[in-house]
């Protein structure tokens, strides 16, 4: 058993980790070792590391690391927590995970660009930072990095223009990062305030979009109650005319006159008004009295 693998164990002690087999470890996709008292992996770590082969998430802060040797290879990674510690270089091994989206190795003795040429080979690696390292004080140190890596979005939690970045939960609505269920909720925490005002936002928007079926509704009833007769509902083209005004806004005048001639051709239609002569028929004057006042 590698040292690494006994201190994890200890640390779940709880878990029964013991009776654990590695069929389970293929379960497990997020694993923290955060203040783990490393410095460096050995193989036997590596090989035991490996055995999380469905990993997407890696945190290994404060652990002492002072490189990245036997550091496992788990193609599921996306993302890489390696902040405050002693690496200085010589990611070659990062270049292998294919995944990668986010990466941080903040506090570290990082200082110069060759030491990230690695990275330049992730193609989905869009979030870095190298927050207080050495290399941030090189000349063109931003500028650089969002040329070198492809398809790099945020650097040190800021945009390429240099806007603070805050990177939310994956999931909208999500609380999980934000208040704890055993925790009271702090109505101050910030960060409540803007789920609670990104929930109102949405809220309005939903009520908005139900109060515009309402009215669509209501004017397609209007409709069929004022035709002739009341014997037909609207036509489906009538139907989709009423819906599409909220997305259109008015309609212009040949639409507008296109209607009035197809609502006066149902009109005669109705009243028994043909364009074949053998089949025309008058109406009774009673009953077209009757409907005029209608």
């Amino acid at each position: 058993m590698s040292i690494l693998e006994k201190k994890f164990k200890e640390k779940n002690k709880d878990e029964n980790l013991d009776e654990v087999d590695d069929v389970s470890f293929t379960k497990i996709n997020e694993l923290v070792l955060d203040g783990m008292p490393i410095n460096e992996l050995t193989e036997e770590d590596k090989k035991f590391l490996e055995k999380f082969v469905n990993l997407s998430m890696l945190s290994m802060n404060g652990t002492g690391l002072v490189s990245l040797k036997n550091f496992p290879k788990i193609d599921s990674l996306e993302k890489l927590f390696l902040n405050s510690n002693n690496i200085k270089g010589n990611l070659d091994i990062l270049s292998s995970y294919i995944n990668l989206r986010t990466l941080e190795i903040e506090k570290s003795r990082i200082s110069k660009f060759e030491d990230i040429q690695p990275l330049t080979h992730l193609e989905f690696l869009n979030s870095l930072s190298l927050a207080d390292n050495p290399i941030v004080e090189l000349k063109n140190y931003r500028s650089k990095l969002f040329e070198i890596i492809p398809d790099l979005c945020i650097l040190d939690h800021k945009d390429s223009e240099g806007n603070d970045v805050e990177e939310n939960s994956d999931e909208e609505g999500d609380l999980s990062d934000v208040i704890d269920d055993d925790e009271e909720i702090d109505e101050n925490d910030p960060e409540y305030k803007k789920y609670l005002e990104d929930l109102k936002k949405s809220q309005e928007r939903q009520a908005g979009d139900d109060d515009d079926e309402e009215d669509e509704d209501d004017e397609i009833k209007e409709k069929e109650s004022n035709s002739p007769g009341n014997e037909e509902e609207l036509s489906e083209e009538e139907v989709v005319a009423i819906k599409g005004k909220r997305k259109t806004g008015e309609e212009s005048e040949e639409e507008y006159s296109s209607s009035q001639n197809d609502i006066q051709d149902d009109e005669d239609e109705d009243y028994g008004y043909y364009n074949i002569e053998e089949e025309v028929e008058e109406p009774k004057p009673q009953q077209s009295k009757k409907r005029k006042a209608n």
